[in-house]
């Protein structure tokens, strides 16, 4: 993804820079099996992806961020 130069509050940025992972490396991040990742796309409720002609891919940098803000300091159980 390249942002235009020079536009307000962007920064080019290439494809090359981004770590783009497949759900199975991102199962293997995240230690759930690719089936609870599936699932969680269907509710909205998992790690943001990009999907391109049914290809899915998520891009390490926010997967690590959305599971540092789905961690635990207390439990309720």
């Amino acid at each position: 993804m390249r942002h235009r130069a020079g536009a307000a509050g962007c920064k080019s940025v290439g494809m090359e820079d981004i770590a783009y992972l497949t759900t199975a490396e991102t199962s293997a991040l995240l230690g759930v099996p690719a089936r609870t990742l599936e699932k969680w796309r269907l509710r909205a409720d998992g790690p943001p992806f990009l999907k391109h002609r049914g290809t899915v891919r998520y891009r390490r940098d926010r997967v690590l961020d959305w599971a540092d803000k789905r961690e635990c300091r207390a439990s309720t159980s």
